[in-house]
């Protein structure tokens, strides 16, 4: 997506119009990179990439302890644990990176993929619905480029 946006003459900022449109089941935050260009009349300053990041404001567990980034990567244990039948994980990435998120049943079958592809840096959130799944222990295993991390979790029905 490309465009670009008159600014007026002596103005010291505009409003840009921006829809974005929920195009899949992922409730990740979304990452917008801008770049800006100095013109006529206008400087844009020192930087002319700016990142904007969209986050879900419908998260209640979003704050300004969350906004900081996270200075590694990590995967944290699932909540609630013992669970039945849903849960959630947490995990952080220091940069933005591809990922891989799945679960897999006790004898290493591969059970869900709970999310795949480029997540931005800082802490992420996904739900695990266990629906129609036995009783038992579960492993997830969080996947990059440079590093995996497994934890275990356990379905009570």
């Amino acid at each position: 997506l490309s465009g670009s946006v008159s600014v007026a003459s002596g103005a010291t900022s505009v409003n840009i119009p921006v829809v974005i449109t929920d195009d899949s089941a992922d409730e990740s935050d979304e990452t917008i990179i801008l770049t800006l260009t100095a013109g006529s009349g206008y400087d844009v300053g020192s930087a002319s990439e700016h990142t904007l990041t969209i986050t879900d404001d419908d998260d209640p567990a979003t704050s300004a302890e969350d906004s900081e980034l996270p200075a590694t990567f990590a995967l944290g244990q699932n909540y609630p644990n013992p669970f039945n039948p849903s849960t959630t994980i947490g995990f952080s990435l220091a940069k933005a990176q591809r990922v891989a998120l799945t679960v897999y049943d006790a004898l290493g079958h591969e059970v869900r993929v709970l999310t795949e592809g480029v997540r931005p840096a800082g802490r992420h959130s996904v739900s695990f619905d266990a629906s129609g799944l036995a009783s038992g222990t579960y492993l997830y295993v969080l996947q990059t480029e440079e590093r995996i991390a497994v934890r275990k979790m356990s379905l009570l029905r």
